[in-house]
């Protein structure tokens, strides 16, 4: 379960995690950053930070706990270590977010500040993701693919179901290789359902025709993956509803008495 509806929090003139003085950086105005392709958007990107009790903390088990019922807190470590693993942020206007945050915060470009840990954990990941890259060119279809992958966890049509919200018949249409290019949505459910990591989750978007974000929607779906830790469809429909992508928004992975709506393209 996402714990971490929070705001994003700057501490003034770098005073850390439980500073007196912060400032107020909502979801959708930190997604609205995001989306400008700023170095914001180039650090989210790394996928090293995570959304933790209202801070951008490195997605490691030093810093990151799980809590009883399935969500994550910081740990005592990261509390009192902030410089070493949050990312501190210092917004240029004063006034538009001091306080609680209110849902109509003006946008404001972000400063932030990152450790020195944080950038050789960010360099490291760049040259992970580049050797990757060029072992996940494959000649599988999706529906291959995605096959092997839920025979590797011993997947039943019941389980497909319970996992992604999708309805048996698209089970069936994957085991049969019968769905290559789905929506994006129904990639997405099945990623979430079966916990898979980002460069697995890349491979079945990109088998199924879908590579770089191409409208505001995709680019929430991306922003999602890149900060927030996510288990369940639902934990990804209560974030989105925080990123103020549509005037009236409705969750993008939907159930209709078990059924997605509109599973597949072809």
């Amino acid at each position: 379960m996402v714990h971490d509806q929070k705001p994003l929090t700057g501490y003034v003139n770098g005073t850390g995690y439980g500073g007196s003085a912060l400032y107020i950086i909502s979801p959708s105005n930190a997604f609205h950053e995001y989306c400008k392709l700023t170095d914001f958007y180039a650090l989210i990107r790394t996928q090293c930070f995570r959304h933790v009790d209202g801070v951008l903390v490195l997605d490691s088990e030093e810093y990151i706990q799980t809590d009883e019922d399935g969500g994550w807190s910081l740990t005592d470590y990261a509390k009192h270590n902030s410089s070493e693993c949050m990312v501190h942020f210092v917004v240029n206007d004063e006034s538009a977010h001091r306080g609680t945050a209110t849902g109509n915060e003006k946008k404001m470009p972000l400063k932030y500040a990152v450790s020195k840990n944080s950038d050789i954990l960010i360099k490291a990941k760049k040259a992970f993701e580049k050797s990757f890259s060029e072992f996940t060119r494959t000649k599988n279809t999706f529906s291959v693919r995605a096959f092997e992958f839920m025979e590797a966890q011993e997947w039943t049509p019941l389980l497909f179901t319970k996992k992604t919200g999708l309805n048996e018949r698209a089970y069936f249409r994957i085991k049969s290789g019968e769905t290559n290019y789905p929506h994006i949505e129904t990639v997405l459910s099945i990623c979430i359902g079966l916990n898979l990591g980002s460069f697995d989750r890349f491979e079945l978007l990109k088998l199924a025709g879908h590579g770089i974000a191409k409208n505001k929607r995709e680019f929430a779906y991306q922003y999602i993956f890149d900060s927030y830790r996510i288990n369940t469809v639902d934990d990804f429909n209560r974030v989105y509803l925080t990123l103020g992508v549509e005037p009236n928004p409705s969750p993008p992975l939907r159930y209709v008495s078990g059924t997605y709506e509109g599973e597949e393209d072809d």
